[in-house]
């Protein structure tokens, strides 16, 4: 395990996941300019943690590092533990966005086994090293096998330009969108549910999602029997089981058979 020491400590260090710049934007260089959110995550790596922290505010989720603000990230109820600081140009939701100059890139990369119980393979932890490099490599020849090399992404010395953390008003919207999202269950349910008036947006339902007519069985709900508003529907026809239950509503419908419907949940008190 290759893990060199920063060579700048007024530098911040940032992952970039390698599909950031295979899809679009800029590839991480030397000299380059780059923006994007900021977010903690927890981190596998053994070099390039987040800085100490100064600061946290569970109600929106802002971190603090001395003069540096970012989001917390998804599968972290505080900011403990192994950290690491990711920066992308695809997350456009209302988080702190940094700004700065790369002046090093540390490409990271590692081997592939198969982890878990289902052997699938996975960057070996114990595999990933550092190399300094003047430009990330954005189409790494990767061997996917057991025992194959890996490119994970980047590390990034930034030299900070620009730091805007978003306004009370666009984090009370974010965290609005969060909570709505948070509530919302989907689900497919056979039109024989509903003999007498078809659903309809912004009507009001309650059902049992562990109903096994219900497509997915459960969802995703703690308590199987739910209330709330319709906000989408669409009309299916007659699904073959072996379809599962993700299906593209056809143009035209002989015969509607289900309904896919979207309902965001009664708020719990």
């Amino acid at each position: 395990m290759n893990t060199p020491s920063p060579s700048g400590d007024s530098l911040l260090y940032v992952h970039i996941d390698n599909w950031e710049y295979q899809c679009c934007g800029t590839v991480p260089r030397v000299g380059a300019e780059l923006s994007g959110t900021l977010t903690v995550y927890e981190s596998e790596s053994p070099g390039y943690r987040a800085p100490a922290v100064t600061g946290f505010d569970p109600r929106t989720g802002l971190v603090r590092f001395g003069s540096i603000v970012a989001q917390l990230g998804s599968g972290l109820s505080e900011p403990a533990g192994d950290t690491a600081l990711v920066l992308s140009w695809h997350d456009h939701t209302a988080k702190p966005r940094l700004t700065g100059v790369v002046e090093q890139v540390i490409e990271e990369t590692g081997r592939f086994l198969p982890i878990g119980a289902d052997r699938t393979l996975r960057v070996d932890p114990e595999s990933r090293e550092f190399h300094e490099v003047a430009e990330a490599t954005r189409w790494p020849e990767e061997q996917l096998e057991s025992g194959g090399a890996a490119t994970i992404g980047v590390v990034v010395g930034l030299r900070v330009i620009d730091l805007r953390v978003p306004t009370d008003a666009e984090i009370e919207d974010r965290l609005a969108s969060e909570d709505r999202a948070r509530r919302t269950v989907r689900f497919i349910a056979p039109a024989s549910m509903f003999p007498a008036d078809p659903p309809a947006t912004g009507d009001r339902l309650e059902i049992d999602l562990s109903d096994e007519r219900i497509r997915p069985p459960g969802q995703r709900s703690e308590a199987p029997l739910v209330c709330g508003e319709i906000t989408s529907v669409h009309p299916l026809p007659a699904i073959p089981e072996s379809a599962g239950w993700v299906t593209v509503t056809p143009i035209i419908i002989d015969e509607i058979a289900n309904y896919s419907i979207d309902l965001i949940t009664d708020p719990t008190e």
